[in-house]
């Protein structure tokens, strides 16, 4: 067997540390890659969750402008406002994708002295970037390997 090649009782071990340099289908050997693009992310369902859903209470106002909702981000997408007074829906007075950390867009609308529901789905472009990262750097490592070929 070649010098990184190990048999024991436990079975084949191809390559004894991170910097041997090891490959297949007659590819240039290459060193084990690391790098942050390797790093876990957390588990993507694709769908929309509770735990991805964030109701928040507003005190909304006398037409436009910004109103405190502590806990929104910056892409979060307003799914549904209801006016606690009247029970109202009134999302249409609102922004559709929230534009400023902690804060609402309220439109010309009147409604001083409202408290409103604030229903948002949390933002995931944050982590489909990061799972873009990760496929394409296991892509790469397999190609650079020769387990998989990367091209017709």
């Amino acid at each position: 067997m070649a010098r990184g090649v190990r048999r024991n009782a436990s079975g084949l071990k191809v390559g004894q540390s991170t910097s041997e340099k090891i490959s297949l289908h007659g590819v240039t050997p290459v060193a084990q890659r690391a790098g942050a693009a390797q790093a876990a992310i957390g588990a993507q369902t694709g769908h929309l969750t509770v735990a991805s859903l964030k109701v928040v209470l507003v005190a909304a106002g006398n037409g436009s402008g910004a109103r405190t909702a502590t806990g929104l981000a910056v892409g979060d997408t307003v799914k549904a406002v209801i006016d606690l007074t009247d029970e109202t829906d009134v999302t249409a007075s609102f922004e559709a994708t929230v534009t400023v950390v902690n804060q609402i867009q309220q439109s010309a609308t009147d409604l001083t002295g409202d408290k409103v529901l604030v229903v948002a789905a949390a933002n995931s472009t944050t982590d489909i970037a990061a799972l873009k990262t990760l496929v394409n750097e296991l892509r790469a490592a397999l190609v650079e390997k020769g387990i998989i070929k990367g091209a017709a």
